[in-house]
């Protein structure tokens, strides 16, 4: 839509199957109000009257990351490979402001990191959306969830699916699964449920699908000259984002560090 003043906009309406409840909705306002970094997407307004709960969001152009490597004809034309380095740096910057910058002495953990809620500009700029389950830790931040295994099978971390546990290494993991599917190309569930078979065990498909995947994209037939070694770097990064203990993933802070860095990786 646009508003009257020519500004283009995006409007989320709450639908009662989407199982976002009012509280989630009045949460995803509170928090949003408060954020302003240019790698989260931006709330413009808010309307709550009778029935109707929707929110106004500036408009991001191409849709989400989802959309576009749901099709094959947008992802080749999008998503080279300096893109899809870009949009995971914008994702670490937007993931490390809200563990460390956005409230002072808080830690915002997301919860809820997936393509679906990563949404792209007409730059092909990422910004991280859908802040309705985000939680604020004022110090340790870790505690037990509600209820077990809240959020999207292949993202959610095997701590927060098991036990219940949430933390800001669940975000790290989630963007690790999040790195695989943007240097793949593929949606991590569609690779994991029906080439590998292994709906069981998500974490043997990511490996699986990591170890052949620097040897699949350097070969590729695309342009990656200048790129080799950063790409090689991002999926060494992802293999530590993913690791099973949360204990061993690095925070926020180092991943950022490690995907600007030239130094040598040790794998996990």
């Amino acid at each position: 839509g646009k508003l009257q003043c020519g500004i283009e906009i995006a409007v989320k309406r709450l639908s009662v199957s989407s199982g976002q409840g009012p509280d989630q909705f009045r949460n995803e306002i509170k928090l949003m109000a408060t954020l302003l970094h240019r790698n989260l997407v931006r709330l413009l307004g808010f309307c709550i009257q009778n029935e109707e709960n929707i929110l106004i969001y500036e408009c991001t152009e191409n849709g989400s990351l989802d959309d576009v490597l749901s099709d094959t004809g947008r992802k080749a034309r999008l998503l080279n490979w300096s893109t899809r380095c870009s949009i995971i740096d914008s994702i670490a910057h937007g993931l490390l402001y809200l563990h460390n910058f956005a409230r002072q002495s808080t830690c915002i953990v997301h919860r809820y990191i997936k393509a679906s809620n990563i949404l792209l500009d007409a730059a092909m700029n990422a910004k991280i959306s859908d802040f309705g389950i985000a939680k604020i830790f004022s110090s340790n931040p870790m505690e037990a969830a509600p209820t077990r295994g809240w959020g999207t099978i292949g993202y959610t971390a095997p701590e927060v699916f098991f036990n219940g546990t949430i933390s800001n290494k669940s975000d790290v993991y989630s963007f690790g699964v999040l790195v695989l599917e943007i240097i793949s190309g593929t949606k991590v569930n569609s690779a994991c449920f029906h080439q590998y078979g292994r709906s069981d065990n998500l974490l043997t498909c990511v490996y699986a699908l990591s170890s052949e995947l620097i040897t699949c994209m350097l070969s590729s037939g695309e342009n990656v000259s200048g790129l080799e070694d950063a790409l090689v770097r991002y999926v060494q990064v992802e293999l530590l984002c993913v690791q099973g203990d949360p204990d061993e993933r690095p925070i926020v802070e180092k991943v950022v560090a490690l995907l600007s860095s030239t130094e040598a990786l040790a794998g996990p």
